[in-house]
Parts: structure tokens; sequence; C-alpha cells
């Protein structure tokens, strides 16, 4: 029920838009906004203005159908949300180990680096980008030697420099899902930097 109703605007918006192009007659306007418009306008200025509703209705009918069924495109599951969360480990004892995290956007992660420095980021063990649409890592997190994780999901990367990468000497998992990267070259940056890569849908 709710599929049709969503699709109700556009379908409206299409039915009024072949009126004015088909120039199908319609019966002698009643109201006074109608023949307001028809005499201000004239017949063809009211097909054209009819034509521009239509259009008009139909985009809107478009994004609420999309807006309603939350359809989603592929690789872009999600909105872009700009937040960077860090995450750290800290071992209390042989059996227990602690956890903290800092949680701010890219933005502000890297005016305070700029100022603050490595002392920032340094004891970090992971870091998540997930959802901010970018397409190079910031320089930052080359300095993050202390780095197990990089959660890259729903990002738009096609490459990754595996030198760089490389320079973190503790690196082991690099999550790539909803990014365009071609999965022989993440296969064969796996294998060169001997890290899990996981690319596939939760």
């Amino acid at each position: 029920m709710l599929f049709i109703v969503s699709t109700l605007p556009f379908l409206l918006g299409l039915f009024i838009l072949v009126i004015s192009i088909k120039n199908i007659k319609a019966k002698k306007p009643t109201k006074l906004s109608s023949i307001l418009i028809r005499k201000l306008l004239g017949e063809t200025g009211t097909r054209i203005f009819a034509g521009i509703v239509g259009i008009a209705m139909m985009i809107f009918g478009f994004n609420f159908f999309m807006e309603i069924n939350q359809f989603k495109f592929p690789g872009h599951d999600k909105k872009k949300t700009n937040i960077v969360v860090m995450t750290r480990q800290k071992i209390i004892n042989a059996s227990t180990t602690a956890s903290s995290s800092r949680r701010m956007t890219l933005p502000e992660l890297q005016k305070e680096y700029k100022y603050a420095g490595n002392s920032l980021i340094a004891e970090f063990t992971s870091i998540s980008f997930k959802n901010n649409y970018i397409k190079k890592l910031p320089d930052f997190a080359w300095s993050m030697k202390e780095l197990e994780e990089i959660d890259l999901t729903n990002n738009e990367f096609t490459s990754l420099p595996k030198e760089q990468l490389a320079s973190l000497p503790k690196l082991k998992t690099l999550i790539l899902t909803g990014n365009p990267i071609d999965s022989t070259e993440a296969v064969l940056l796996e294998k060169s930097l001997q890290v899990e890569i996981m690319m596939t849908e939760d």
C-alpha cells in the first residue's frame, strides 16, 4: 500500500505532462484560477505551464518515492556522516583489557591534529572513516603506528597507497566494504601487506 501511495505524485505529474504535450482538450475551466491562467497565458502558454507543473510533480514524486521506500543506490547505502571514530585498547593484566574511543568530525580531528601533533593519535589501535565518502586517507593516518584496523566502509577509494600502508607495522585488518576498488587490486594488496582485507557486506 505504501509503495502505491508513494508513486501517485509521480503518476499524476506524468499524466499532466502527457496532456500538455498532446494538447488533449479538457472541459471548459470553471474555477476562477484556471480561467485567469488561461486568459493570461493563452492556450499555448497554458500548455507550457501545465507541462512545467507536470515535470515538477514528477521530480517531487520521484524524490518522495525514494524517501518513502528508502531506496539506496549500490555503494551508497548510507548518508555521509563525516564522523571519525578512534579506539584504543589498554592491557590491564594478562586476562583483562580496557577500551576507550574518541568520536569527532574529520575537519575537527584535522584541525586538532594540526596543533596537538602525534600525541593526539599515537595510542589508538583502530580508526573508522565509515560513511565519509572520501577518496584518500588524511595525512595524519600515516602517523598512527599502533593501528591494527582501518575501517573504510562506504567511501570512494579506487586504490590505496601500498608503500604508506606498509609503514603501519601493526596493521592487521583493512575494511573496504562499499568502495569502488577493484577486487583484484584488493587481493594483491592483501598478499603484499599480509593483512586481512574485508570487502563483503555484513
